[in-house]
């Protein structure tokens, strides 16, 4: 009925939840949470507070409902009304798939932490440059094809050790094909046989070989 956004419905006994958990844990307890679960039903200044009330160290807002989900754009202007209310920091979510995002949301927004989620499965790079664009304002190194291989293959074999079977490390892996090859010419083909391999080998082969040709096209271009 809604997980953990539900409780957004019913902001005492959220904040009753909440302080149970912080009396019997030793470690800082932070909390994640949505504008509210509709936009009829926003009470987000009221769940702040009781949260900090309790002993909440930090919170995360995704400045979307819950009905939203992932769509449309983030009210990033709630997170100054929130910073009002209470002392503790706030870290703002929502809506930065980019380095640039970042940058806006620290303009328009002055939270005290940026949270990526999306944004880096597609693009694992963000965090460098969010680095980068907040030290000095622009990013300066695009991401070539040498780069996106390597750390494709890289992440691969850590999922592989992580898990330690390789199919079972594999196939969920597939999800992370598109955001490493986005934009490469001929990528969607590259996909589709990538689908194909269960074994380590025939993709770091694959994904090698495609790297070259790639490397071969640009000196054509030049």
């Amino acid at each position: 009925r809604g997980a953990g956004a539900g409780l957004l419905k019913d902001p005492v006994y959220m904040q009753k939840m909440v302080k149970e958990i912080v009396d019997a844990v030793k470690l800082p307890v932070t909390v994640k949470t949505r504008l509210g679960w509709d936009d009829d039903s926003i009470q987000i200044l009221e769940v702040a507070k009781r949260l900090e009330d309790v002993g909440t160290k930090a919170l995360t807002i995704h400045c979307r409902t819950r009905k939203q989900g992932h769509s449309g754009d983030p009210a990033w202007h709630w997170i100054p009304k929130i910073k009002e209310v209470v002392k503790i920091p706030v870290i703002v979510n929502g809506g930065i798939m980019t380095a640039k995002d970042a940058l806006r949301a620290k303009l328009e927004t002055n939270a005290d932490g940026y949270m990526v989620a999306r944004g880096a499965i597609n693009h694992p790079w963000i965090f460098r440059e969010i680095k980068e664009i907040f030290t000095k304002g622009f990013v300066s190194k695009i991401v070539d094809v040498d780069e996106r291989i390597e750390t494709a293959l890289k992440h691969l074999r850590y999922e592989i050790s992580y898990k330690e079977e390789t199919r079972r490390a594999i196939i969920p892996f597939r999800k992370y094909y598109t955001g490493y090859l986005k934009g490469l010419y001929g990528a969607s083909k590259i996909r589709q046989q990538l689908m194909q391999y269960e074994e380590y080998g025939p993709i770091e082969d694959l994904l090698n070989n495609y790297k070259e040709q790639l490397k071969k096209y640009q000196e054509i271009d030049e």
